[in-house]
């Protein structure tokens, strides 16, 4: 229930402020309450009054005048006393063993015998992560890393210890405002009666822009509060009212991003702050538009032209509608860090990372119809895709085996290993298919360049025949596995075996299922192969004795891809609960599976936070609500909604999610027994043959659906969907459905 703001009248000092209490005027002073608020802090800004009012659920900002309440931040725990009700899950060294030795996902089956995954289903199959995370500002080089004892690297001590093997001692990590780039950590020990709250943010306001990181720590004890605001910039020094002037300003800047393309809202709270979190997180990665792969170790100069930076980045930007940012980013890539041979100036570019820069360059154009930025750059991406193209050709054409692919790196990692540069890997194939693919049809669309475009769109139909013919000939169909090349080793016994099987579970077969080259049962059946043989937990990627989750999103497309909703939603939830900092939310390149020492686990040795495992959840959400194949003209609509999601009164609300088509906007609402989904498309460039809406309900119900008041024949009950066929460049539906709450 929210706390009712006292009216601020007037500052007096910066250290009192009069408050309008029923018809009279009353003096406070910091420190002192007025009503259930105390006040923190008390100035004027160009002429108006402010004050900072705090209670045990939110921090304010008020000012005298209109909008009297600036910013209202949200507190991720209530009295710091409130933490002792919270537990950290331990578990035996036994439980670790038989999960690390099994070769099913033992979590994930847990989770799927009492029905769909969901956040709360999977967060105690494992201790929660806990680790380092930085704040920041756009506008700034500088990123200021926090450990979890509250340490801000070269900047301020650590405030509290987080000893996880204390039952006495409790302890939480959070972000103000549920999503802000704030800092908020408490702990509290029951036997002392004593606690320690952090708060930390940062802001661009030094002398010269430099980074400026504000700290303030508030002790209780059976004294009562000691509360300490200071700043760091060149050195630390003490502040007062100063600190809650520059929170005020970052709260804005932050909701900026938050505020900017589409805008979507599910009723699962924490799954709600993880994804606005996230977004948030991983576009603050990178510095302006230099990529940078993550912070700490990934931030140094020779992982900045690492392409999944760019192309995870881009990715989210381009499926959330942030358009503007998307072409900045590419703008500078494509500029700064492709050579005049059309390679990436990168010491191991992966043929993958071909393709998926130029299906990113070509999806860009389809959102935006920006031909001019497309008519800047052609000269670039033809470097590439033409220097793809007589890689092709030179490949071996008198063996069947190897005819029309082309050789060369699938990881980085691989870049000093002998003969690496010269072998094949269909993930390297497929998406240097589905890049020609995408180009050629942007090329078709202007008349100068239709000749061109069509001859790249048959070179990579032939394309796609050679793989697919090189992919058959290469499965073992008894064993039920499928390589990762025409040479590779296999079938393997436990995808984590070796570290060569750690790498083709953890990227090689999960980029081969992402660019809609490969057919359906080919997908399934690596699937399927991988969760026998040891390569998930709770639908997370093992890599030797780790969790390694940057990938993923490639894996988690080809399930979507192939309607397998319960790994989809499995992996989405995995990853958001365990692979990501519980609280702080960030999430890193590795994480142990057990923990190394005490209750709690951490990332794997320097794998810290990065770009591709921060975007993750952000990308697969939107998926999973509005999705599209580049080869079908067919719309796809809550294709992965989790049925609780669609169970809820509040429902699920997308608005303004981009399609090549065009925007599209839907809401649902269950209530009385009947699922309602409201959808709004405006098809403006072009409109899809179909559109396939998902509603998970059962047969009976999906035969008795109505759309916008009438009886709706067009259902698939296999993929238990309606079938809508759009008759204009706008549309309106109103699907009703009999649901169960």
């Amino acid at each position: 229930m929210a706390r009712t703001l006292p009216r601020l009248v007037k500052t007096l000092t910066d250290r009192q402020a009069t408050f309008a209490q029923g018809k009279t005027a009353v003096r406070v002073r910091v420190g002192d309450e007025v009503g259930d608020w105390t006040l923190r802090a008390a100035w004027a800004e160009d002429g108006v009054s402010l004050a900072a009012l705090e209670s045990p659920d939110e921090i304010c900002i008020v000012g005298t005048e209109t909008p009297r309440v600036r910013a209202r931040m949200h507190r991720p725990f209530g009295a710091l006393q409130s933490l002792s009700e919270r537990d950290v899950p331990t578990y035996q060294r036994e439980y670790y063993d038989e999960l690390m030795q099994a070769q099913t996902d033992l979590l994930a089956a847990r989770v799927a015998r009492k029905g769909e995954p969901s956040f709360a289903a999977v967060a105690d199959l494992l201790p929660p992560v806990m680790s380092m995370t930085f704040v920041g500002d756009h506008r700034a080089h500088e990123r200021a890393i926090v450990r979890p004892d509250g340490a801000v690297e070269n900047r301020f001590e650590p405030v509290f210890e987080l000893d996880t093997e204390d039952r006495a001692g409790h302890f939480s990590h959070g972000l103000l405002a549920r999503d802000m780039n704030a800092l908020c950590y408490g702990s509290y020990d029951e036997d002392k009666s004593e606690g320690v709250e952090l708060l930390v943010f940062a802001l661009a306001d030094g002398p010269s822009g430099e980074l400026s990181v504000y700290r303030r720590v508030r002790r209780l004890d059976a004294e009562g509060e000691a509360v300490f605001h200071e700043r760091h910039c060149s050195d630390a020094q003490p502040v007062s009212w100063q600190f809650y002037a520059a929170l005020l300003r970052a709260h804005a800047r932050d909701k900026q991003l938050s505020a900017t393309g589409a805008q979507i809202e599910v009723p699962e709270p924490t799954v709600r702050d993880i994804i606005r979190a996230s977004s948030l997180l991983g576009d603050l990665t990178f510095r302006g538009v230099l990529p940078k792969y993550g912070v700490g170790y990934y931030a140094e100069a020779h992982h900045d032209s690492f392409p999944p930076s760019l192309v995870f980045l881009v990715w989210l930007h381009l499926e959330w509608g942030r358009l503007a940012r998307a072409r900045d980013l590419l703008s500078h890539y494509l500029s700064r860090r492709v050579n005049e041979e059309g390679a990436f100036d990168y010491y191991g570019p992966a043929v993958a990372e071909y393709g998926q820069v130029l299906s990113l360059c070509a999806r860009y154009v389809q959102l935006s119809g920006d031909r001019a930025w497309w008519n800047t750059y052609l000269l670039i991406i033809r470097r590439v895709f033409r220097r793809l193209i007589a890689l092709r050709e030179a490949s071996c054409a008198d063996d069947p085996l190897h005819k029309g692919l082309i050789p060369g790196l699938p990881e980085a990692d691989y870049h000093q290993q002998e003969g690496e540069w010269d072998k094949y890997y269909f993930s390297g194939d497929v998406w240097v298919c589905r890049g020609l693919r995408q180009v050629g049809k942007v090329l078709t669309r202007d008349a100068d360049t239709k000749a061109e475009g069509l001859t790249l769109i048959e070179e990579s139909r032939a394309y796609e025949k050679d793989i697919r013919r090189a992919v058959k000939a290469a499965t073992d169909r008894e064993a039920g596995f499928v390589p990762a090349g025409p040479d590779e080793p296999g079938p393997f016994e436990s995808m984590t075996e070796s570290r060569h099987a750690s790498y083709c579970n953890y990227r090689y077969l999960l980029e081969m299922v992402s660019a809609g080259i490969l057919d359906d049962a080919t997908v399934r059946r690596i699937a399927r192969y991988r969760r026998a043989h040891g390569g998930e937990l709770v639908g997370m990627t093992r890599f030797m004795d780790h969790l390694d989750d940057w990938p993923t999103w490639h894996y988690a497309r080809g399930l979507l891809d192939v309607d397998d909703v319960a790994g989809y939603l499995m992996t989405f939830y995995g990853h958001l609960a365990h692979h990501h900092s519980r609280g702080n939310w960030a999430s890193y390149e590795q994480v142990w599976i057990r923990p190394e020492a005490g209750a709690l686990r951490s990332h794997h040795g320097r794998a810290e936070q990065v770009v591709p495992c921060q975007v993750m959840g952000p990308i697969m959400l939107k998926h999973m609500l509005v999705d599209e194949q580049p080869d079908e003209e067919v719309l796809h609509l809550l294709r992965a909604c989790p049925r609780a999601w669609l169970a809820s009164l509040q429902g699920v609300q997308a608005c303004d999610v981009p399609t090549r088509w065009g925007p599209i906007s839907l809401c649902t609402r269950c209530e009385g027994g009947e699922l309602t989904v409201d959808i709004e498309a405006g098809f403006s460039q072009g409109a899809p043959e179909r559109v396939v809406l998902r509603v998970p309900v059962g047969p009976e119900a999906l035969a008795a659906v109505k759309v916008n008041g009438r009886t709706h024949a067009q259902i698939d009950p296999r993929k238990l969907a309606v079938i809508l066929t759009p008759k204009g460049a706008w549309q309106a539906w109103r699907v009703i459905v009999a649901c169960k709450a």
